[in-house]
């Protein structure tokens, strides 16, 4: 939201305080389940990528 501010770009932070003012909530909720999507799938991403990266790392989960 500050970046969006900022630089005078809207997006979802300008969408969010939008809705949440007008109290929109089917929008605040696409906004927070589209949020959480995006969160899940950087996590997801990261992990597998240090797979790659670092052969050090693997996905099984058993201990040596």
């Amino acid at each position: 939201m500050i970046v969006e501010n900022v630089f005078s770009i809207p997006g979802m932070g300008l969408l969010a305080m939008t809705s949440i003012n007008m109290k929109d909530i089917p929008c605040i909720q696409a906004i927070v389940f589209i949020s959480t999507l995006v969160a899940c799938t950087a996590y997801i991403l990261t992990d597998v990528l240090y797979v790659l990266v670092d052969p050090r790392i693997s996905l099984d989960d058993s201990a040596d």
